[in-house]
């Protein structure tokens, strides 16, 4: 089971929140912050690495903050994720360079097929699921939320 980092969570709520309440604004991460409960320079952080990632755009001046960089349907949960931890790593032994002095089945190894095909399927999940995608699903359940109560 992949186990994201506060870090990729928290970038992930605060990204939905522009998306879902300052679409086509910029917003301030004090107000980010406070919403989403998150730690200001925590939030800081985080969005450093988006801007540096081209994944928000920061705007100076009495009515600046933070918007994104482009639309959310065009940002994916893979660019999210590298922007906060960088590049993939790979599952178990599915590269040469992870395999352990023990590893004695080097030629015909079922473990080191299935990590290869479990890197293909989580990179290949994350780059088709969309902010945008986030977006409508969060309203979706908040919507039927709602319904229920």
């Amino acid at each position: 089971m992949l186990k994201m980092s506060s870090r990729s969570t928290y970038a992930l709520k605060a990204l939905i929140y522009l998306v879902r309440h300052a679409s086509n604004r910029t917003e301030s991460l004090h107000t980010v912050a406070e919403a989403q409960n998150i730690p200001l320079p925590y939030l800081e952080q985080i969005f450093s690495k988006l801007k540096k990632s081209g994944l928000v755009e920061a705007i100076r001046g009495p009515h600046g903050g933070f918007k994104l960089a482009r639309a959310a349907d065009q940002i994916s949960l893979a660019q999210i994720i590298m922007a906060m931890e960088g590049d993939f790593e790979p599952v178990l032994c599915s590269y040469p360079e992870n395999r352990t002095a023990d590893c004695h089945e080097v030629g015909d190894c079922t473990s080191r097929t299935l990590c290869n095909e479990l890197d293909g399927a989580l990179l290949h999940v994350l780059s088709s699921k969309t902010l945008g995608l986030m977006c409508q699903e969060a309203e979706n359940i908040h919507h039927q939320e709602r319904r229920t109560a």
